[in-house]
């Protein structure tokens, strides 16, 4: 007969304290995700996102070279994401949120004229843009506007969480939170 396996209890504690380990990850990581509904802490770094000026001048760029092949719904229901949507999401802190933004900047065919140095917070900043937009979605004539973005840092990467203009000083994402409810 074969050479007995070793039973020890020091053997089972190191399996069992393995698979503990991994389920804990699993499910918190899954838990975690859900709940904070913010990006990753663990997502790798971006040159495009290093600082507020370089996520909103990529934001701006994307809508300008891929904004018609993007798609509202998608981003809103964060299902059937295509590649170009999932890079434009990247840039914010979550789908939904770009969603809302994505619709009110491309409803406004907002273009970037230029941006002011952002006040930093920790990891929190605010932006001012000057953009040409149309006032409103049945405007026919784009005008100078002034769009204030707030970002939030998770890692090395700043992520667009508002968005504020003169329509909507509290903030468009929060409008939309607001009526939802």
């Amino acid at each position: 007969m074969g050479a007995a396996r070793s039973t020890s209890p020091t053997r089972h504690k190191l399996w069992l304290g393995a698979a503990v380990s991994v389920l804990v990850l699993t499910l918190g990581g899954f838990v975690g995700r859900k709940f904070l509904a913010g990006p990753l802490t663990l997502e790798h770094a971006r040159d495009y996102q290093v600082t507020p000026e370089a996520t909103v001048s990529r934001m701006f760029e994307l809508l300008k070279n891929q904004g018609d092949t993007l798609s509202a719904g998608n981003l809103l229901a964060d299902k059937n994401l295509t590649p170009e949507e999932r890079r434009f999401a990247e840039l914010f802190w979550n789908t939904q949120r770009c969603g809302v933004l994505y619709g009110a900047l491309y409803d406004r065919e907002a273009v970037l004229e230029s941006l002011n140095p952002p006040d930093i917070t920790a990891d929190s900043a605010t932006i001012k843009a000057q953009v040409k937009a149309l006032a409103s979605a049945d405007d026919t004539e784009k005008s100078d506007r002034i769009y204030i973005f707030e970002l939030r840092k998770v890692g090395q990467n700043w992520h667009i969480y508002e968005l504020k203009s003169e329509a909507l000083p509290m903030g468009w994402f929060r409008k939309v939170e607001e009526l939802n409810r």
